[in-house]
């Protein structure tokens, strides 16, 4: 059992088609609430941090990827002061259409107007460096 001091290990998802990414909205009950971010979410005890991913996009909204690469960590605390490891991968849709199920909505979005959504702050060093290497900025 995952002692509650233990950092929480979490894994969010970089979906890029036809130059524009994936954006889920949080919900009003979550942290942040009503703020966007890659898609993603906890890692449970036991589990390899890709097949999270995959669990998580299928949970979330409904649809399967296929996990790429990874693409970045960021190491944060969260609002209640424990200590958040994140990990994000670049991913591919595998099959279905994203659309809401356990968040606000989804939103497909421009690499250029990406700077403008209101994401959570652990997703913004990874939305300048994406919109960095895009030639987006």
């Amino acid at each position: 059992m995952t002692s509650p001091s233990a950092p929480l290990d979490v894994v969010a998802g970089i979906l890029i088609e036809d130059g524009r990414v994936l954006l889920a909205q949080r919900t009003p009950e979550q942290s942040y609430p009503l703020c966007w971010e890659f898609p993603g979410g906890k890692v449970e005890e036991g589990e390899q941090p890709e097949a999270a991913l995959v669990r998580e996009f299928g949970e979330e909204m409904g649809f399967a990827i296929r996990v790429k690469e990874p693409y970045a960590e960021v190491s944060t605390e969260s609002p209640t002061g424990r200590q958040v490891r994140v990990r994000f991968f670049m991913a591919e849709r595998a099959a279905g259409v994203p659309h809401p199920v356990e968040v606000a909505a989804v939103e497909w979005v421009e690499l250029t107007d990406l700077g403008r959504w209101n994401v959570i702050p652990t997703n913004l060093a990874v939305v300048e460096r994406l919109m960095g290497e895009r030639g987006a900025v």
